[in-house]
């Protein structure tokens, strides 16, 4: 028996994405951005989807086989990676796909302080397997910058308050996880963090700091945390998981109504899966922490703020995009 489909409840509305009669497994939903044509654009196994603010589906595909991250670009385009294609794809709001092949696989994608887009990438073994930061122009011209290769996985590009890109590391055996500012000319600088923990994702918050999710699971803890562009940090959270039912591994974004949400996953080691896994937590900047369930809310992992006021996630667990409404 599969996972819930909906409909949700409360604040929470939930969208499917295809019209069969199963619920999971089939589009695999990750990644999601609001566009500059008012509607939400994600990721999905084998297909680039949009849905609009009343829930209408539209699937394209293209060389968009493994994407893993999307972005809203400069030119009003959507930007994506494909990490199997190794490469960095376009989609227009029309649906046209662009194709620009990179150098090896490439990673998480964002747009710059520089009216270019930026990701992560990593040579091919033949040419050293070095870990790079790459830039790419709107008109397809990459340039890539070598950086440190650094043990674990690095998630989300961002641009920071200060106008620079920062990263979230995590590293899990050892947990030396710690947070990552590269510059537009390629320089690193990385802050250990101080709770042991994993960052694992990370935005600007609506207070000018950066805020990430910080998931410890060898001990099973989880936490958010807050950074300064100077480098000090805040624990909001330590301790068991802030929901019983799921730990802390997905995404994290600023919401409209000036707090920060984010989505609570499967947990690391589940002995048993309910049919309600899963939720979405939100923090004031005082560190108030408030969570949403509802049926269908089924291993949220990307989340962001919808040109409706609303938040937006991907399930996916139960292939489906939910909505849930801010206070």
């Amino acid at each position: 028996m599969g996972p819930p489909c909906g409909p949700g409840g409360g604040p929470i509305a939930i969208y499917r994405i295809g019209t069969g009669p199963n619920c999971g497994g089939v589009y695999d939903p990750s990644a999601i951005v609001s566009g500059s044509d008012g509607a939400l654009w994600f990721v999905n196994n084998g297909s680039i989807g949009r849905m609009t603010t009343s829930g209408a589906v539209t699937l394209y595909s293209g060389r968009d086989d493994s994407a893993t991250s999307i972005t809203a670009g400069p030119d009003g385009a959507l930007w994506f990676t494909s990490d199997i294609s190794d490469a960095i794809g376009r989609i227009a709001t029309s649906g046209t796909v662009t194709v620009y092949p990179t150098n090896g696989r490439v990673a998480d994608i964002t747009a710059g302080p520089d009216g270019a887009l930026w990701f992560f990438g990593s040579f091919p073994p033949a040419s050293g397997g070095a870990s790079y930061v790459g830039r790419i122009t709107t008109a397809g011209l990459i340039t890539t910058h070598v950086i440190p290769s650094f043990a674990g996985s690095d998630s989300n590009l961002i641009v920071g308050p200060d106008g620079n890109l920062w990263f979230a590391h995590a590293n899990y055996n050892p947990a030396t996880g710690f947070i990552g500012r590269i510059t537009t000319t390629g320089v690193v600088t990385t802050y250990p963090d101080p709770s042991g923990g994993n960052p694992d994702d990370i935005t600007v918050g609506p207070d000018g700091a950066l805020w990430f999710i910080d998931a410890y699971y060898p001990s099973g803890n989880s936490a958010i945390g807050r950074i300064t562009t100077a480098g000090v940090f805040t624990n909001f959270y330590s301790g068991p998981n802030i929901d019983p039912i799921s730990g802390i591994d997905g995404g994290i974004a600023a919401g409209s109504d000036g707090a920060v949400w984010f989505t609570e996953g499967i947990p690391y080691s589940p002995s048993s899966l309910p049919n309600e896994i899963g939720s979405i937590g939100r923090i004031t900047t005082a560190g108030v922490v408030t969570t949403y369930t509802a049926p269908g809310v089924y291993d949220p992992t990307s989340i962001t703020a919808g040109p409706d006021g609303a938040m937006w996630f991907t399930n996916f667990g139960s292939d489906t995009i939910g909505r849930v409404t801010t206070p």
